[in-house]
């Protein structure tokens, strides 16, 4: 019988699970929409997020249709009149005039300051809108914070062997792309796909293969 794990319906928060939807969790590359849950039991992006996904053009999570504001569909955004003049009126946060959206401002094009739109702006690394250093998302700053895949063990995760970090990990010292610690030959559960016939049952050798006795 499988342990709990991402997909089973219960969320395991320790685990840094979110959300568990069960068979309904959808394909995290292609998820969308509230209250969806991933295959990664985190939730999908949605219009309202503050984050800028998929085919939206804004999301500051506001999103009421008036200007320095995005459209309700997260479609677009809703130009401030005046913004680019270099005169910080409301509801702009900035305004560095034609300088608007150049990598050596730090304002965008909309009169709202890059770190913290909920886009990816040229020199950022990182920017959900929210940017709270929580695992798995942004820092202030916009550089990522601790995630799996970035080579330290981190969070509710077992193990991380950065770029190593592999779907098929079989052995010890492996690492799943989910920071989870990989099978292996003598963890107590048979591994037939990677050939154990046994593992630290009676019989069974150091390699997991049944010992016939002649």
């Amino acid at each position: 019988m499988l342990g709990p794990r991402c997909g089973d319906g219960a969320t395991q928060t320790g685990a840094g699970e979110v959300c568990d939807a069960g068979g309904n969790n959808q394909p995290a590359a292609t998820a969308y929409g509230k209250n969806v849950c991933t295959t990664r039991c985190l939730p999908a992006p949605y219009c309202g997020d503050k984050a800028v996904n998929g085919a939206e053009g804004c999301d500051d999570g506001v999103n009421s249709g008036q200007p320095g504001s995005c459209t309700t569909d997260c479609k677009s955004y809703v130009p401030i009149p005046g913004c680019g003049d270099g005169k910080v009126q409301a509801p702009e946060q900035c305004d560095d005039g034609t300088n608007n959206g150049a990598q050596t401002s730090t304002c965008d094009v909309h009169c709202k300051f890059k770190c913290g739109n909920g886009f990816k702006d040229t020199g950022e690394a990182c920017d959900n809108g929210v940017n709270d250093g929580s695992y798995g998302t942004c820092n202030h700053d916009c550089t990522l914070a601790p995630y799996c895949g970035d080579g330290m063990t981190n969070g509710p995760e077992k193990c991380d062997n950065g770029a190593t970090n592999s779907d098929t990990a079989y052995g010890p010292n492996t690492c799943t792309k989910s920071c989870a610690v990989g099978p292996y030959c003598g963890d107590g559960r048979i591994q037939s796909g990677n050939g154990e016939q046994c593992d630290s049952t009676l019989g069974c050798s150091s390699m997991c293969k049944t010992i016939i006795v002649q």
